[in-house]
C-alpha cells in the first residue's frame, strides 16, 4: 500500500491554468481556422462571379457596322493610332498608341496606359458587304495577372472609333456586352 502511494504521489497533476491556455489556444485556432475557410469561400464565390460575368481575362471584343467603303473606315482609324502616338495625355488617355501593322483587312496595334505603362494590344479586323463595312475589334491586356480592368480595354478601342468620328457616320451602330468586354457596363472613356 505506501508503494501505492509513493507511486501514486509521484503522478505529476495537471495543472489547471495550463488546461486553460490550451482551451484558449484551440479556441483561437479554430477562430482562425474558420476565418480562412471564409475568406477563400469568399474570394471563390467572388472569383466564379467575375468569370460568370466577365471574360476570363481582362479584354473587350467590339463589332461596328458601318454604311461606309471599309477603305475608309480603315484609313480614319489608322490615321488616329497614329495621331494618338504622343505622351501628351491632357486629362484622359488618349495617348501612347502604337500602330503595329496595317493593311486592307487588319489594323494592328498597342496601348500603353499612361501612369502604370501597363500595355494592351489590339487588332480592328474589316470585312465588307456591298456597302456596308463590318468592323471586329479586340483588346486585350499584355499582362497575365488582369482580371478587371474598369473598362479599359473597351476605351481603347471606342476612343479611336469616336476620335476618328466615324461614329457619326449613316449606319453606325456598336454592339459589345459583359461577357466579351471586361466591365463594359462600368466603363468610363472619359478617364480611360
Amino acid at each position: 500500500m505506501t508503494a501505492y502511494r509513493k507511486l501514486n504521489s509521484s503522478v505529476v497533476k495537471p495543472n489547471r491554468r495550463y488546461g486553460f491556455k490550451r482551451r484558449c489556444l484551440s479556441l483561437f485556432g479554430r477562430f482562425i481556422f474558420l476565418s480562412v475557410i471564409a475568406i477563400t469561400l469568399i474570394l471563390t464565390v467572388g472569383l466564379l462571379y467575375i468569370y460568370a460575368t466577365y471574360p476570363p481575362h481582362a479584354s473587350c471584343t467590339i463589332k461596328w457596322t458601318f454604311d461606309s467603303n471599309c477603305t475608309y473606315i480603315n484609313y480614319k482609324i489608322a490615321n488616329q493610332i497614329i495621331s494618338w502616338n504622343t505622351a501628351d495625355c491632357g486629362t484622359g488617355m488618349k495617348c501612347l498608341y502604337s500602330l503595329t501593322s496595317h493593311n486592307a483587312s487588319l489594323i494592328l496595334g498597342s496601348h500603353k496606359t499612361p501612369k502604370w505603362h501597363f500595355t494592351d494590344s489590339f487588332y480592328f479586323a474589316f470585312n465588307s458587304d456591298n456597302s456596308t463595312c463590318y468592323v471586329e475589334g479586340v483588346s486585350s491586356s499584355d499582362s497575365w495577372f488582369a482580371l478587371l480592368d474598369f473598362g479599359v480595354n473597351y476605351c481603347n478601342l471606342h476612343n479611336i472609333i469616336t476620335g476618328s468620328d466615324i461614329d457619326t457616320l449613316d449606319g453606325y451602330t456598336e454592339f459589345t456586352e459583359n461577357s466579351v468586354c471586361t466591365l463594359y457596363t462600368s466603363r468610363n472613356c472619359a478617364k480611360y
